[in-house]
């Protein structure tokens, strides 16, 4: 048991919990030569609410909505406060 003095204040920080649920998605193209697409994404949540939302949508032609791991994880630095430097 921790004993405090009468002008201090126990403070628990509890943990805070990330969940990342990753999402694909596929299209099959009927256009001759096309073999569709695929893309890739994910929904972010901290202590249960969604923080991140990058739905991914595959198309023929390619897409802007596709995120790899990696973007996903800077994503969520970026929100918590921290720059990532790399390659």
């Amino acid at each position: 048991m921790i004993e405090l003095a009468e002008n201090q204040i126990e403070v628990v920080h509890p943990l805070n919990l990330i969940e990342i649920e990753w999402l694909t998605d596929n299209y099959d193209c009927d256009h001759s030569g096309c073999s569709g697409g695929w893309a890739e994404g994910a929904i972010v949540k901290l202590n249960g609410e969604v923080i991140i939302e990058c739905i991914p949508v595959a198309s023929c032609f390619g897409s802007d909505d596709n995120w790899s791991n990696e973007e996903i994880y800077a994503k969520i630095f970026d929100y918590l406060g921290y720059e990532v430097k790399g390659d």
